[in-house]
């Protein structure tokens, strides 16, 4: 692998874009509407949610709003998901 490579690979993984990646892909296990990188506006300020998963049951609508971040701390906190 590249030096220039790996320096995008340390910098996505900063971010916790593939944190965010995984908690999609896990959620989609479950859920059949999941989206990912969701641009929305409120109050004239623009943003984008990690992950947003809508589910209907019974007359319900649910949604389920995730920002997956990166823990950077000098400790380590990590959440394991069942294969």
């Amino acid at each position: 692998m590249t030096e220039k490579l790996e320096d995008y690979l340390e910098v996505l993984n900063e971010t916790g874009f593939f944190f965010q990646m995984r908690v999609a892909k896990e959620t989609r296990d479950v859920f059949s509407n999941v989206n990912e990188e969701v641009a929305f506006e409120f109050h004239g300020l623009s943003a984008k949610l990690d992950v947003l998963v809508e589910s209907s049951c019974v007359g319900f609508r649910v949604f389920v709003f995730i920002e997956a971040k990166r823990h950077l701390h000098d400790y380590k906190s990590w959440i394991f998901f069942k294969p």
